[in-house]
């Protein structure tokens, strides 16, 4: 059988070393012509996420968020993302509690993604030994 896969909130395809440093060099330069670009932001993050590159990562999707004045639930899910893989629990908490106020755009993967977030913000409340709180 074939090897079980562990499934990742919003999965990105792996991308080859050239086109990930292309990519993030476009979005660089995308952010230089227009500092107020929140998207380019948050695929540079993703960019650096993918590379393990999680303090990186953690300062671009910062900025989506800043830009977004905090109303950008995929930024701040991405944030937690960033912050707990840093062991920076307490943060990713805070930016959980942050996506789940927002609540995920209305869709048909609206109420998985709600899911997500509460399993997440579950395994920070472990993280941080809050058990009766982690339910």
């Amino acid at each position: 059988p074939p090897p079980a896969t562990k499934p990742q909130f919003f999965s990105q395809p792996r991308r080859r070393p050239a086109d990930l440093a292309l990519s993030s060099a476009a979005l660089q330069l995308a952010i230089e012509a227009n500092p107020r670009d929140a998207e380019s932001y948050s695929q540079l993050g993703h960019n650096f996420a993918s590379e393990d590159r999680h303090a990186d990562a953690q300062r671009c999707f910062e900025a989506a968020v800043e830009l977004s004045r905090g109303r950008d639930f995929a930024a701040l899910v991405s944030l937690a993302e960033a912050q707990a893989a840093q062991r920076q629990h307490a943060a990713a908490l805070v930016s959980l509690q942050a996506a789940l106020e927002l609540a995920p755009p209305p869709g048909p993967s609206a109420a998985d993604e709600r899911r997500a977030v509460r399993r997440r913000e579950g395994l920070a409340l472990l993280e941080l030994e809050r058990y009766e709180e982690a339910g």
